[in-house]
């Protein structure tokens, strides 16, 4: 009993109160990573504080140059954080502008956090990463295959009948067997304005009779997906082809 009394009270005298006015401060980014699309092409980066102030406080944010990727024209963000008298946050807003950023590139926006002297930081570095994205018509091509996916192809044309995309071998050339041994084909295409038509082929003649698969194209937007075309669930086509025309007259 003696000893359970002198491990209860030792246990006692060791508790930790936590004292949000004059209390050790600590001080971290609310979380390490996070990412910015164009729907929503802004974040606000909050700092946290285990302590309150009576005046406001401001902290620095500095850009980690060797971690960072981004171009400065590419973004706007404050990297002074003010955290309000009284109050345990504070938060600056990333904004990104999206067409200034190169087709086909990723970006890493690091910052570590400053929190000056006898301040503790316990989440020091905040990583935002954001992409390239299609200032145009997103469009998608979503393809679930039958049973015998090596026969399938496909060739999307603009409205003057050039050849925009296709199915291709490892050559360039359009052909039938790109397809050998998936289950679903997805890609995704940047187009303009305008008038196409997407033809789907079947090297055996008897393209998706069992109404197994599906062929479509949808159009991707902040709003959802639509489709473009009802998507070919049972309909047979060959190696003829079997064609279908959309057009694309969203941009403003």
């Amino acid at each position: 009993m003696a000893l359970f009394l002198g491990v209860f009270v030792s246990c006692d005298e060791d508790v930790v109160t936590f004292d949000a006015d004059n209390g050790q401060t600590t001080l971290s980014f609310d979380r390490s990573s996070g990412t910015v699309g164009a729907c929503v092409p802004m974040t606000d980066i909050v700092i946290e504080s285990t302590t309150r102030s009576s005046s406001d406080r401001t902290y620095n944010m500095v850009l980690d140059q060797d971690a960072t990727t981004a171009d400065p024209s590419e973004y706007n963000v404050s990297t002074s954080i003010v955290i309000p008298a009284g109050e345990f946050l504070g938060s600056a807003t990333l904004t990104v502008d999206f067409s200034q950023i190169p087709e086909g590139a990723s970006r890493n926006l690091v910052y570590t956090l400053d929190p000056g002297a006898d301040i503790i930081n316990t989440r020091p570095t905040i990583n935002i990463s954001y992409a390239s994205v299609c200032l145009l018509n997103d469009v998608s091509l979503n393809f679930i295959f039958d049973s015998w996916p090596g026969e399938a192809a496909y060739i999307l044309r603009d409205g003057n009948g050039d050849i925009i995309d296709a199915s291709r071998d490892a050559t360039g050339a359009i052909a039938f067997g790109t397809f050998t041994g998936l289950e679903t084909f997805q890609k995704s295409l940047c187009l303009d304005d305008g008038d196409y038509t997407i033809t789907y082929f079947d090297a055996y003649g008897d393209g998706n009779t069992t109404g197994t698969g599906s062929y479509g194209v949808s159009l991707e937007t902040c709003a959802g997906s639509s489709d473009l075309i009802v998507p070919l669930s049972s309909n047979a086509f060959d190696g003829n082809g079997i064609t279908f025309g959309f057009t694309l007259d969203s941009l403003d």
